[in-house]
Formats: C-alpha cells, structure tokens, sequence
C-alpha cells in the first residue's frame, strides 16, 4: 500500500505542477498580449508624433471670420501713484486704453479726463503692492477703473479697459 500512496502523491503532484505550468504559460500569454497593444497603441504613435511621421490628424479649427471687431480707443499715458503703505519706496507707472461703442463718446471722454485721471489716481493709491502683484486682484482692479468711468459719465458704452502699460518698482 505504501507503493499506492507514492504513485498517488506522485501523480497529485504531477497534476498541480502542470495546473502551475498551465497558469504561468496563460499569465505570459497574457502580458505578452498586453505589451503587444501598449506599443501598438501608445508607443509607437507617440515614437511617431517625435519623428514627424505620424499620420496628420484632420483637426477643426475654427477660424475667425476676421480681425476681432473692437470699438474706439482713448489712450491713458503715465499715471504713476505711491503703493499703501510702501512708505514713498516703491511706485507703479499705469498706462491704460478705454474701449467705448460709441465714437459720439469721445467729446465726452476727453472733457472728463481730468476726473478720470484724479479718480484712477486716488484709487490705484488705495492698493498695496501685494494687490498690484496678484492676478486675480489685477483682474479686480481692471474692472474697477472701468466701472468710475462708466459710473461717471452715467454711460454703459465703455466695453473694456486694458493695460498698456505695468511697471511696480
């Protein structure tokens, strides 16, 4: 009996070494398999992006019809003001573009200016450098200057107001 127990043992072990032979060979089927698609799909059109010789995707683009279509600009040259609390140290020079819809505006604009000027200056005194160098605080600012324009003249026809020019030393 001792002979039947061996060859039982041996044949249980012949059959689990071949269920483990059986499921290494399918696990390496099966990265091989996925290897073959990650060069296939992912390396290789980025191997071919680098080299220049990926097939050109067509792409829609919109393409605009034109210029962009802006309204008249009144330039504001070299308003430059003392940061709060920079104690005299540091100083901003601005100079800003106001975008109108209505050329009848003009007149208008530059009877104002005085005003505007005095009231930029005024504003842009009231922030410290730490507003002057945040984006978020810069966008706040924009939209500020233009609302005392508007504000002013009792008028919606002032449709932006850009930077021209930046300078905080």
């Amino acid at each position: 009996m001792a002979e039947d127990e061996k060859n039982v043992d041996t044949e249980e072990k012949a059959k689990s070494g071949g269920k483990k032979s059986m499921m290494l060979l399918i696990v390496g089927i099966v990265m091989i398999v996925l290897a073959a698609v990650l060069v296939i799909f992912v390396i290789f059109p980025k191997f071919q992006q680098m080299n220049g010789t990926a097939p050109e995707e067509e792409v829609a683009e919109e393409v605009p019809e034109g210029p962009v279509q802006i309204g008249k600009i009144l330039k504001i040259e070299n308003i430059t003001i003392n940061p709060k609390g920079s104690q005299g140290r540091r100083f901003a020079v601005f100079e800003m573009a106001l975008e109108y819809s209505n050329p009848e505006l003009e007149p208008t604009l530059k009877t104002y200016m005085p005003i505007i000027l005095d009231r930029y200056q005024t504003y842009l005194r009231t922030k410290t450098v730490r507003d002057l160098t945040t984006v978020s605080e810069i966008d706040s600012i924009r939209s500020d200057l233009k609302q005392i324009v508007v504000d002013l003249l009792k008028t919606d026809e002032i449709t932006n107001l850009y930077f021209t020019r930046f300078v905080l030393q």
